[in-house]
C-alpha cells in the first residue's frame, strides 16, 4: 500500500492496492462515469462529446481482473474502504509501461486523487517492471487532459495513433479521432 505525502497534508490518506474481481462492478461504474458519464454524473475527464457508449464492458473488466494481471496491474485508490479510482499499468517493452483506464470517481475529482494514482502507477512501473518511461495515449481533442499530463512531466512523443475503427460499443461524435502519445522519463 502506498500513501501520498501531499495528500497527508490535506488530511487525506488514500492507499493503493491491486484490484480484484470483487472490485469489478464498482470500478466499472467509476470508469464509465469518468469517461462516458451522463451530464451531471460525468467529471471533467468525460469524452461524451467525442464518443458515446461503454468505455469497457463489465465482463471485459472482470476478465482482466481475473486472468490478466500477470502481465498488467490495475491499481485501486481507496480511503476508508471507499474506492476512489483506478489506473491500469501495463509493460509495453523492457523500458516502458503504459498507463490507461485512468479513472477517478467524478464526484471526487480535482482533489489530488488523480495525481496520487498517477504517481503510484509510476512508482509501481519502476519497482515491478524496472520501467524507465511512462506512456499515455490521450484523445487528441482533449487539450485540457493533455495539459494535465504535461503539468506532471509528460511530453508529446511525436506519435499519433488512429482510434480503432473496430469500436462497436458506441458512436463517434467526431468523424476522425486520433490518440496522441505522451511519455515521461521515470
Amino acid at each position: 500500500l502506498i500513501s501520498s505525502p501531499s495528500n497527508k497534508q490535506k488530511g487525506r490518506m488514500p492507499t493503493t492496492r491491486q484490484a480484484t474481481k470483487e472490485d469489478a462492478a464498482k470500478l466499472h461504474e467509476i470508469i464509465q462515469n469518468a469517461y462516458r458519464g451522463a451530464p451531471g454524473v460525468a467529471g471533467w475527464t468525460t469524452e461524451t462529446h467525442l464518443i458515446t457508449g461503454q468505455r469497457i464492458l463489465l465482463d471485459e473488466l472482470e476478465e482482466l481482473l481475473e486472468n490478466g494481471q500477470e502481465n498488467l496491474h490495475i491499481l485501486v485508490a481507496e480511503e476508508n474502504d471507499q474506492v476512489l479510482g483506478c489506473i491500469k499499468v501495463e509493460p509495453l517493452n523492457d523500458e516502458e509501461c503504459e498507463f490507461g483506464m485512468f479513472s477517478v470517481n467524478p464526484k471526487l475529482q480535482a482533489k489530488g486523487i488523480g495525481s496520487f494514482l498517477l504517481k503510484s502507477a509510476e512508482e509501481l512501473a519502476q519497482t515491478k517492471w524496472n520501467a524507465k518511461r511512462g506512456v499515455l495515449h490521450v484523445l487528441k481533442p482533449r487539450s485540457e487532459l493533455i495539459a494535465y499530463y504535461e503539468r506532471r512531466g509528460y511530453k508529446f512523443s511525436g506519435v499519433e495513433i488512429p482510434f480503432p475503427n473496430n469500436h462497436t460499443r458506441g458512436e463517434f461524435t467526431k468523424v476522425y479521432l486520433n490518440f496522441v502519445e505522451l511519455k515521461k522519463d521515470l
